[in-house]
């Protein structure tokens, strides 16, 4: 249940995922037998065959959560329809099927032909290798057209660095999806590296609750809903609220302070896109401004106001250039902590 909400935003991560798993599970069940060879090693031959089979298990769990996903973009992109679903599904099967049929006859033609336990350990290793490599190679060659947190940091990166104040242009050429999908990672490891680099500049915490963007800003709860409300309709005027506060009790210091966005029940998949693209006007307000080693209040506010200007001048240029490079702001798939702000 932890990865659940990862599982749709990093599709493609968990598909190679299952792949590794379902390679190192059957690798471990070949390997259990031939410890009862050894007496000081007998005794790993039940624990190395349960491994095997947790891994065969992670990989069904997270192949089958991804396979939804997947067929719906296949649907989407050779049917033009999410209709199409049912179909791609279907031929899915038929297609394992068959191929587990085939696989069957390969193996049975195979294991006649090579005697030697060696050669098999070899073709076994070759095939496994190619088989990862094949999988790698085809998860690059899918397309998703929606922006998850990996490929939204790229794009507002993009965006930043070539729109560079220039805030008459019309649009600025960022990455399609065709061109992130070939640099995008498929393993955690590159990513939880970057996390922890960034994690001491300012990090942007998406859907956090109220009470604790209360707690963390040190700013009065008034404060935030009188700022954020029209007092005629009593709708808010943006869908989301953005604070700088501290992930730590205690002084504010640069190590420690963070970026703070919490969504009204309302808010939509693009009103998260804003509020990310927010957090990173705020950040780079905040890294230009603060040259001491502590960043002060008046500091803060003078950065969220800066960033505050910057957005609703930059947003609509963002919003036109992720468009025309074909990403769908709808769809968008940020992390979050799931909170909401409910008014009554």
């Amino acid at each position: 249940s932890y990865a659940a909400h990862s599982l749709r935003r990093n599709v493609k991560r968990w598909k190679y995922f299952a792949d590794v798993m379902v390679d190192i599970g059957i690798t471990l069940e070949i390997i259990a037998p031939s410890v009862l060879s050894y007496p000081m090693l007998s005794g790993y031959f039940l624990p190395l065959l349960c491994l095997g089979n947790v891994c065969k298990a992670l990989c069904g769990v997270a192949a089958g959560a991804c396979g939804g996903a997947l067929q719906m973009h296949w649907a989407v992109k050779v049917m033009g329809t999410e209709e199409g679903i049912s179909e791609v599904a279907a031929k899915s099967g038929a297609q394992r099927t068959l191929m587990g049929g085939v696989g069957l006859i390969l193996a049975a033609v195979v294991a006649s032909w090579v005697g030697d336990v060696r050669n098999a350990i070899g073709l076994y290793c070759a095939l496994t290798l190619v088989h990862l490599v094949a999988n790698y190679r085809g998860l690059k060659l899918i397309e998703l057209d929606w922006l998850n947190g990996w490929r939204m940091h790229l794009v507002v990166e993009e965006f930043l660095a070539r729109v560079n104040g220039h805030t008459d242009k019309q649009s600025v050429r960022v990455s399609n999806p065709m061109e992130a999908s070939k640099r995008e990672p498929l393993l955690f490891l590159p990513e939880l590296r970057s996390m922890k680099r960034q994690s001491t500049k300012f990090p942007i915490l998406m859907g956090v609750s109220f009470n604790k963007l209360v707690q963390l800003a040190g700013r009065p709860s008034s404060s935030f809903l009188q700022s954020n409300l029209v007092e005629k309709c009593g709708r808010p005027k943006d869908n989301y609220i953005l604070s700088v506060g501290h992930t730590a009790s205690g002084k504010l210091s640069k190590a420690r302070q963070c970026i703070l966005v919490a969504f009204f029940s309302d808010s939509s998949n693009s009103d998260r896109a804003k509020a990310y693209l927010h957090g990173c006007l705020v950040r780079r307000a905040l890294t230009s401004q603060s040259s001491d080693s502590r960043t002060d209040i008046e500091t803060i506010q003078k950065a969220e106001e800066t960033a505050k200007n910057e957005i609703e001048k930059l947003w609509p240029i963002f919003e036109k250039s992720v468009t025309s490079a074909g990403w769908k702001l709808d769809k968008t798939e940020c992390s979050t902590e799931g909170y909401e702000i409910h008014l009554e």
